[in-house]
């Protein structure tokens, strides 16, 4: 669960790395700059146990591997599941295993959905509490919106869990979707900053009722 984890609170904001430095607080300049003075690189939660900086580039072990969008569903690259994405989204290759699905900009912020797998045998009630713990412990400033435990109209039972916390020095608005099947987990999270892009929430929640899985 660790790297799970690790996957989503690192990934959502380096998707728009550049979006989110953009939205995040200017220093005010000193009126004695020195030549040699170098400015300083904000540091990211993750969930390994000392915090580390933002990485500069998004890692990838592996290739990754090309999804599909057919009669209007997004296929995950091993068509372990689906879901018909909000109109206009499109998938992107951002290193994680499974491509993210990319959104419209909302105050100079790419709006994004990423997908993290993994597997367990303690069901998804008792996985999702684990997980909401280990985001709790590792971002900065969370507040607690909603939780909700909910059903798609195809039976499948899923914890939409909404927040706000800081990443980079900007507050986002973040909502993660834990869904489960047999020992096969998913967290999808959606992120947009906090003040900008509601308009688009009823949007992806409608996808959201649309997951499924395949196997």
């Amino acid at each position: 669960m660790k790297t799970i984890v690790r996957s989503i609170l690192i990934f959502a904001c380096a998707i728009a790395l550049s979006s989110c430095s953009a939205l995040a607080p200017k220093p005010t300049p000193t009126s004695t700059p020195t030549a040699t003075s170098l400015p300083t690189s904000t540091s990211t939660p993750t969930l390994t146990p000392e915090p580390t900086n933002t990485p500069t580039s998004i890692p990838s072990d592996t290739p990754t591997l090309t999804a599909t969008v057919e009669s209007g569903y997004y296929s995950a690259p091993d068509n372990l599941y689906s879901l018909i994405p909000p109109k206009g989204w499109e998938p992107k290759d951002v290193g994680l295993n499974d491509p993210a699905l990319l959104g419209p900009k909302a105050g100079g912020f790419t709006l994004n959905l990423t997908f993290a797998r993994d597997t367990s045998a303690m069901g998804m009630d008792f996985y999702s509490a684990i997980a909401q713990d280990s985001i709790k412990a590792h971002l900065q400033n969370v507040t607690e919106i909603s939780e909700d435990f909910l059903s798609t109209p195809d039976g499948l039972d899923y914890l939409r869990w909404e927040i706000t916390d800081t990443q980079k020095g900007v507050l986002l608005r973040q909502i993660f979707y834990f869904y489960g099947a047999g020992d096969q987990m998913l967290i999808i999270t959606y992120t947009r900053p906090d003040k900008q892009g509601a308009e688009y929430d009823a949007a992806v929640d409608q996808a959201m009722q649309t997951v499924r899985f395949n196997s």
